[in-house]
This record gives structure tokens, C-alpha cells and sequence, in this order.
């Protein structure tokens, strides 16, 4: 079951049907517990990435832990994207994992995060923005969808 809603075979629903559910579920949940990413093999994956207000996407993003920005809050949106990588969704999520990896685990012998993405498409539709308020707490504004590269 995915989401408590009934559904069994996820790779037939469509990915933006699943980003839906994921905002309904990142609404009630707090954003520290939200997960990193979602992926459909052979589909898709959803994520977030990072903008600078004034620029384009910058790049995948991972979520901070509780308490995390306490003392610090970003100056920068926290989109939710879905990119239709298709047969590559398990490339894009070890490239993912492969940068978590290198961030906790400096110096562990790693492939080459971008010798992995090879082949992927870099584009994605942005689906919904966030950004913190001054607690650390991302909250959801209100705009539309684009298409963008990153």
C-alpha cells in the first residue's frame, strides 16, 4: 500500500498523481520528516532542488534534520520537482545517494557521482515551492508549474 490510499502497483500511476500525494502528505507532516526523494523505477523520481531567488534551479537538495537550521535559515525556495528519467530513476537515486555519502562519509572510496547521471535528462517540472520561515520550517507558496533545467 502506498500512502494509505490503496494503491499497489505505483509505476501505473502517473508521477505527477504521486507528487500530488506527496504535498498532501508533506502538508500535514513536519518538513524535517519529509523524504528526499521518491522513486518509480523505470518512470520517474521526485525530489527537491534548490533556487536562489533570481536564478534558475541549482541542484538537488537534501533536506536538513530537526533542529538543523536553528540557527541559520537559508536565504533560498526548495522546489519539489519530477523528472521523467524513465529507465535511469535508479541512476538519478544513486547519484542522489552517492552525494549524501560524500558529504557524511569525506574520504570513503566512491563511483564518480557524475559518471553515474550519464545519460540522464536534466530537465525537470516543478511541481510546487517552499521556503523557510524563520523557525526552519518550510512552508508551501502558491505559484505555478515550469519546465527547467538544472
Amino acid at each position: 500500500m502506498i500512502f494509505g490510499r490503496g494503491l499497489r502497483d505505483i509505476s501505473s500511476v502517473p508521477l505527477e498523481r504521486l507528487a500530488e500525494e506527496l504535498e498532501s502528505l508533506n502538508a500535514q507532516t513536519p518538513s524535517s520528516q519529509w523524504p528526499d526523494m521518491v522513486v518509480v523505477l523505470s518512470v520517474g523520481v521526485i525530489n527537491y532542488a534548490v533556487q536562489v531567488p533570481g536564478e534558475d534551479l541549482s541542484g538537488d537538495l537534501f533536506l536538513p534534520a530537526e533542529r538543523a537550521l536553528s540557527n541559520n535559515i537559508p536565504p533560498f525556495y526548495v522546489g519539489t520537482v519530477m523528472a521523467p528519467t524513465g529507465t535511469h530513476a535508479f541512476n538519478k537515486m544513486l547519484a542522489f545517494l552517492i552525494g549524501h555519502l560524500a558529504i557524511f562519509s569525506p574520504g570513503a572510496n566512491l563511483p564518480d557521482r557524475l559518471a553515474v547521471l550519464q545519460g540522464i535528462p536534466m530537465h525537470v517540472i516543478t511541481l510546487c515551492g517552499y521556503q523557510y520561515d524563520l523557525s526552519g520550517k518550510l512552508f508551501r507558496y502558491h505559484g505555478s508549474s515550469t519546465e527547467t533545467g538544472t
